[in-house]
């Protein structure tokens, strides 16, 4: 679909499929976490509105989902993260190892050829395995395990514990698939990261209603009470943690005051550095 949209550049390409990519892991990932905390509890009037009264699906005694949730969220967590894992690190060995005993004779000329050690090394590169479409994998992964964080942060606390460790998990076994184990990628030259921005900002404003929400309508402290008390509760709960979030945007800028004037002199001195060229240019 986004190679029939035909966009002029890569970067409005990668953004157009990422938007897509993510809406489909939102849905996939997040869709189940969704209806355990808002719709389990109230399962026969979500049975009945979509026609299917004959189901049953309750969260036990008490009702809340709350243990439910905490626990769905921790298996995906901590198991979701390991296919990966194994992914990783067995499928570039096993590709390496039949690369060697495939390719006997070749490495065997280009020792007669080069008998260097340069030549081995570069011989070594060229038989690792590609390492595809790195950055757009490695991001959805890393961003749907901070959704899973901050989504549902209400439920399970712990839950920042277990994200910290699997991201330096993760960045570790990506640090020796990209200098070990693959080939080294070809860099290219970026504005930013794109919608990635956009989407980690659009989770942490989601993240608040829902937190919201979780706390009055499936929580203990909020289940019982009025109707208008949980509204209130909502209504505080998420005007309160706006106002923090946009007083932390506003006092802690996105780039330091020393960095600006660094990025300030050096345009500077480049102007300069033209201005001189250019003088030295017109002179016969």
């Amino acid at each position: 679909m986004t190679d029939w949209e035909n966009y002029r550049t890569m970067t409005h390409y990668n953004d157009a499929l990422l938007l897509k990519l993510f809406a489909f892991e939102f849905a996939n990932n997040y869709g189940p976490l969704f209806y355990i905390a808002f719709f389990r509890k109230n399962h026969k009037d979500f049975f009945n509105s979509i026609g299917l009264p004959a189901l049953e699906d309750s969260c036990r005694e008490t009702n809340t989902c709350m243990s439910e949730l905490s626990l769905q969220i921790l298996t995906l967590m901590i198991i979701k993260p390991f296919p990966k894992y194994l992914k990783d690190l067995i499928q570039p060995w096993l590709k390496n190892i039949f690369n060697r005993l495939k390719k006997p004779k070749e490495k065997s000329s280009l020792l007669l050829s080069g008998g260097t050690k340069l030549d081995n090394d570069i011989f070594k590169e060229y038989r690792k395995p590609d390492l595809g479409d790195f950055t757009l994998v490695e991001y959805t992964e890393k961003v749907i395990q901070y959704g899973f964080q901050m989504l549902f942060a209400i439920s399970f606390p712990l839950g920042s514990l277990f994200f910290f460790i699997t991201i330096l998990c993760d960045i570790h076994m990506d640090a020796k698939c990209l200098l070990k184990v693959c080939k080294r990628p070809i860099a290219f030259m970026a504005q930013d990261i794109g919608h990635w921005f956009t989407i980690l900002d659009m989770i942490n404003q989601i993240a608040v209603v829902t937190n919201a929400v979780i706390i009055a309508f499936t929580t203990e402290f909020g289940k019982e009470r009025p109707l208008s008390q949980q509204l209130a509760i909502i209504l505080v709960f998420e005007h309160v943690v706006f106002l923090v979030k946009y007083l932390l945007a506003t006092f802690i800028p996105d780039v330091p005051q020393d960095i600006k004037l660094a990025i300030r002199r050096e345009e500077y001195q480049r102007e300069k550095a033209n201005e001189t060229l250019s003088i030295y240019l017109r002179v016969p």
